[in-house]
């Protein structure tokens, strides 16, 4: 083989390297899956980051507790809570939208507050059917249909979760619920009640590890961000404080196991910060309001500056977003 051939070859192979090096991370398969709820419908809608286009893919009526739902487009099939019966329980369905059938997932939970699609299988944030009302963690497997609680404590509540699929790391975070009964009943004017501290975990591979724990105040909003852990912490405890930027935000470095301080990322824009739904790398989604508007879910490309309303609900509409995720083909 002449010497140019193998100039060639060795070209092509470290173009692969690098193509593999650089796609890591990010890849062409993400897209935002998000729900608008107006009275009993639960619209399902698909954001591609890539084409910037926005589609509604079903309407659900949906009569569950808290209206939870994420669209897998891998099998083209909404994953939803649903109340079953007079049970007054809800459970996981899927919902397929090619041949517009419904299918019952589980029997065994009483309440959902989070779908999180991950790969084969479902994060769900759940309280068990039978028990207190403690919010676990349990895994979904789509291929087998099995549901798993993984929480190693039972006692845990979970109050946050967020999840990256870029990294397959999922943060929570909550409380001991027994503690705070104990707190609940023990009030009084002489002794008003105070919120127990938030405990932090990371999970990977199904596993729970302590991070560190919070001060007594509710958490706002909560995040993993690179090596980071941001959190936004109430320190006025006023119930109807919704804006994160008057909230005390902190950040938790994972590799020096520090804490400081953190700023909220800055950018052009006249609406509040309600929620932050994505952050990762220059990528920042997040649910804002204004004078004008009920709620916009907007993207941010930090690195230019440039906001992208992807849906907005103006005044006088009863309707609200939620169950937002950014789902990836990665881990499917």
């Amino acid at each position: 083989m002449n010497k140019k051939i193998l100039k060639i070859i060795k070209l092509m192979f470290v173009g692969l390297i690098l193509i593999g090096l650089f796609s890591c991370g990010k890849t062409d398969t993400e897209y935002l899956s998000f729900i608008v709820t107006k009275g009993s419908i639960t619209h399902t809608f698909k954001y591609d980051p890539k084409s910037g286009e926005v589609k509604e893919i079903a309407k659900i009526v949906n009569n569950s507790q808290y209206p939870v739902e994420v669209y897998d487009e891998s099998v083209n099939a909404i994953y939803f809570s649903k109340r079953e019966g007079e049970s007054h329980c809800d459970q996981l369905w899927m919902y397929d939208v090619i041949n517009n059938t419904y299918q019952r997932l589980t029997d065994d939970i009483y309440a959902i507050n989070y779908i999180i699609p991950r790969g084969d299988s479902l994060y769900l944030v759940a309280v068990g059917r039978g028990g207190y009302c403690v919010l676990n963690l349990f895994v979904y497997d789509k291929v087998n249909g099995t549901l798993e609680n993984i929480s190693p404590d039972l006692n845990f509540t979970i109050q946050k979760a967020y999840y990256d699929p870029r990294t397959d790391k999922l943060i929570v975070s909550g409380f001991d619920f027994i503690e705070d009964l104990k707190r609940m009943d023990e009030q009084s004017e002489e002794n008003p009640y105070i919120p127990c501290k938030n405990d932090i975990y990371l999970v990977e591979d199904d596993k729970f590890t302590y991070l560190f724990s919070t001060s007594e105040h509710e958490i706002g909003n909560i995040l993993i961000h690179d090596d980071e852990v941001i959190y936004s912490v109430n320190e006025i405890e006023n119930p109807y404080q919704t804006d994160l930027s008057d909230y005390v935000s902190f950040s938790y470095n994972l590799v020096d196991k520090t804490h400081s301080l953190a700023e909220l990322p800055s950018f052009d824009s006249d609406l509040s910060i309600r929620r932050i739904v994505y952050y990762s790398g220059d990528d920042f989604y997040y649910i804002g309001s204004n004078e004008r508007c009920v709620a916009k879910l907007v993207y941010v490309n930090l690195k230019t500056n440039k906001e992208k309303v992807i849906y907005e609900i103006g005044l006088g509409f009863q309707a609200t977003i939620s169950s937002v995720h950014m789902v990836s083909y990665d881990h499917q």
